[in-house]
């Protein structure tokens, strides 16, 4: 097992091909691969000056060495001499790539290569960024750091390379924009047409199976296909694949509820889930042939995020009648709604139904992300097929279409859209003709329903009846009455209460 060089710990190096020494100041481990443990330090220049540094130790953990207490390893494995080869090849190769003009700004630049308790190290220049895994995103900001790490990658490959390590903690953000990405380890990367088993080095959670097995014949551009899938699982599970992942029958529908896809409209899961299928399949000739193709399928999931998606918003009458009373109706409706996404309100005409679904919207608003009141007219599709009894906000009907072409596109516009914290209110639906109003109820949202018809033997229903409590009559009589309380005032509640 390797050991880390201690935080605080200063050692020397020597920069190869000069005599200038350098003291670095370990400041944290902050990556461990296959071949090299990655540390952020601090080193003075000639004049004084601090530099912050990320510093790359060769230290290869298949070759068993281990530390000495003074930070040097102990190496007696007579493979570490040509292991080290291909680590100095590694910073030829990153010096290379950044003069290729697509990939200058994507490589970490290098601040030079010193040789020091018996390995080398590579100092490179400490970005203002952070590493994937350190990294909180959004899913816009997945899809828009897929296409720029994926456009990397394709750099590579038109260059005749292939990178064969790519990981969470190889790639750095930039802080202003995901579209802009950082690759700082290049060990691993190799020449398409020079690919042998002693020189392919790698992350076995994040690489493909072919590359585990060095089953060199397979070895190539869909390998590192592979490796972009399982990195955009793990922006998206937060985890790397497993063999479950790379079956043919492979789904993820249960785990989408959990995840940052949650709430995404079924079109975002399917793209999602063709991706992981068509970039971790355990062979790899069923995976995508080049990385265009995977852009091709990025693409559109940011242009979609790009458009003003709809949406909806709270729309409640203004209430300019008196209210009181009604808690414990108020305190049913929210229970029943918790059981059941619907419920109707029955009474007589005049009773308070209305007054009560919308007392209760306002009543509960911190529980809503948008409430709709709606009173019905004519028909179901008459009724929400019209933008101003029913507006959907980045919606709006066609020039050619009718209701009944434009009720259904909303109703599938709506069913992407809406959650259990939306509720529409159906005001007067004062009829049994029930045409169309599965189409309304395939909706995830709640429904709270006033009508004088009776649907007990249908959906759930509250009973609406006339106050009973004396303070609540008592109260809307004196608002309404503008009468101070006497005993006239009381006689006539009393009456009423008979």
């Amino acid at each position: 097992m390797r050991t880390a060089i201690r935080s605080g710990s200063v050692i020397t190096l020597r920069e190869i091909g000069t005599d200038n020494e350098h003291k670095f100041t370990i400041s944290d481990t902050i990556g461990v691969g296959a071949s090299c443990i990655v540390y952020s330090a601090v080193h003075r220049d000639a004049e004084g000056n601090e530099i912050k540094t990320r510093l790359k130790e060769f230290y290869p953990e298949s070759l068993d060495i281990r530390r000495c207490p003074d930070n040097s390893l102990y190496i007696e494995n007579v493979s570490f001499s040509r292991a080290l080869k291909r680590f100095t090849d590694g910073y030829q190769k990153q010096l290379a790539f950044r003069d290729i003009p697509e990939s200058m700004n994507s490589i970490s630049n290098i601040q030079g290569i010193f040789e020091g308790n018996n390995t080398k190290y590579i100092a490179m220049s400490c970005q203002n960024g952070i590493s994937i895994d350190e990294a909180e995103l959004s899913l816009y900001d997945i899809f828009r750091l897929m296409r720029a790490i994926t456009l990397q990658i394709d750099n590579f490959h038109k260059n005749g390379y292939l990178y064969l390590d790519l990981k969470p903690e190889n790639v750095i953000l930039y802080p202003e924009t995901p579209e802009l990405v950082m690759l700082f380890d290049f060990d691993s990367a190799i020449k398409a047409d020079e690919v042998a088993a002693e020189n392919v080095s790698f992350t076995r959670k994040w690489s493909a199976p072919e590359i585990i097995q060095r089953n060199v014949r397979k070895i190539g551009i869909q390998s590192d296909i592979y490796s972009l899938g399982a990195l955009f699982m793990y922006m998206i599970f937060h985890r790397s694949p497993g063999l479950f992942d790379r079956r043919r029958s492979a789904d993820w529908n249960s785990e989408f509820e959990n995840s940052i896809l949650a709430d995404e409209s079924p079109e975002i899961r399917r793209t999602v889930t063709e991706i992981f299928r068509n970039t971790l399949s355990a062979e790899a000739g069923r995976r995508f042939s080049s990385c265009g193709e995977l852009l091709e399928m990025i693409v559109p999931l940011i242009q979609s995020f790009r458009k003003q998606r709809p949406y909806l918003q709270t729309v409640l009458p203004v209430n300019n009648n008196y209210f009181c009373g009604r808690e414990r109706e108020i305190n049913t409706i929210h229970e029943m709604l918790e059981c059941s996404n619907i419920l109707v309100l029955h009474g007589i005409g005049g009773i308070g139904k209305t007054e009560l679904a919308r007392h209760y919207a306002q009543e509960y608003a911190d529980e809503y992300d948008a409430v709709v009141f709606v009173r019905y007219s004519g028909s179901i599709i008459e009724t929400f097929a019209d933008d101003i009894k029913f507006p959907v906000a980045e919606l709006e009907r066609g020039d050619d279409e009718s209701d009944e072409e434009y009720f259904a596109r909303k109703i599938s516009v709506l069913q992407k859209i809406c959650t259990p914290r939306h509720l529409i209110i159906l005001d007067n639906f004062d009829t049994d003709e029930c045409d169309d109003l599965d189409g309304l109820l395939s909706l995830q949202c709640r429904y709270l329903i006033t009508s004088r018809v009776d649907f007990e033997d249908i959906f759930p229903q509250l009973e609406v009846d006339i106050l009973d409590e004396m303070d609540d009559i008592r109260g809307i009589f004196t608002h309404y009455s503008k009468l101070e309380k006497d005993k006239y005032s009381e006689r006539i509640i009393i009456a009423l209460e008979c």
